[in-house]
């Protein structure tokens, strides 16, 4: 049996994670493309909890009687997922065009895949947070304030994590609070989750490692800049208000022939 301040803890530092990676993904998404773009982030985010809750919904006896296994491989899975699709999900918007919506419909398909890759790990983390809500109605007091600490303490993470690392930086990074959520709930000699534990560590690991580098859409002055020859980024710098970079090019157009 766990005891209440595991899962009160564990849910704390998952919402923790779900907030802090929405803030750096809005600032991700208005450098590769443009601001409006921030605003999809909720909307994704919403999704991915409505879905959850539609799933709780249609199977909610299946799911409790395995909420001593799920609880941790969720945790684990939404770790990951944050980590991989939240990072690597900017490498797809890059090559995103919105300009090209009205007439390419391969764009919209583009755009699709984005909104389900990264609905995916709110889905995740969501269904954690129905399961412990619904587990705890006797104490929904109680789980709903850890819920809400979590998410308040979520949002100061991330703007200072805005400050101290750029964007592509941070999925993996602000993922990491998910880990030991999952290893709290982890039920007492069931060897087959503490290996998919040491697996996510290391995956997170690689993330960290390897972090994704963030695309700039070819209509942005900042690419067209780059695109010039012999141009080369000689300072960035980083804060919640977004990013600056100076660049150092020989020429200011470029008309070969």
């Amino acid at each position: 049996m766990i005891a209440d301040w595991r899962r009160h803890l564990a849910l704390g530092l998952l919402s923790v994670s779900l907030i802090a990676v929405q803030l750096a993904l809005m600032q991700s998404f208005s450098i590769s493309q443009w601001h409006h773009f921030a605003y999809m982030v909720i909307a994704i985010a919403l999704l991915g909890f409505g879905a959850a809750g539609t799933l709780l919904a249609l199977w909610r006896s299946r799911i409790l009687q395995s909420s001593a296994t799920l609880l941790p491989l969720l945790l684990f899975a939404t770790a990951l997922t944050l980590a991989f699709s939240a990072g690597r999900v900017q490498l797809l918007f890059g090559r995103f065009d919105s300009y090209l919506l009205p007439y390419d419909p391969s764009q919209a398909l583009l755009l699709l895949a984005i909104i389900l890759l990264l609905s995916l790990p709110f889905v995740l983390g969501a269904l954690v947070i129905g399961i412990l809500f619904v587990q705890q109605a006797d104490r929904i007091g109680s789980t709903y304030c850890a819920n809400l600490i979590g998410s308040g303490l979520g949002g100061l993470v991330g703007v200072v994590a805005l400050t101290r690392f750029f964007p592509e930086q941070l999925a993996a990074l602000l993922a990491l609070p998910t880990l030991p959520a999952g290893m709290l709930l982890l039920p007492p000699r069931q060897r087959l989750l503490q290996g998919v534990a040491v697996a996510t560590t290391a995956a997170l690991a690689l993330a960290l490692a390897v972090p994704a580098k963030l695309p700039l859409s070819q209509f942005k002055d900042l690419q067209k800049t780059l695109d010039l020859p012999d141009s080369r980024t000689v300072a960035m710098a980083n804060d919640p208000y977004g990013q600056l970079r100076s660049v150092s090019s020989p020429a200011l157009r470029f008309a070969p022939g």
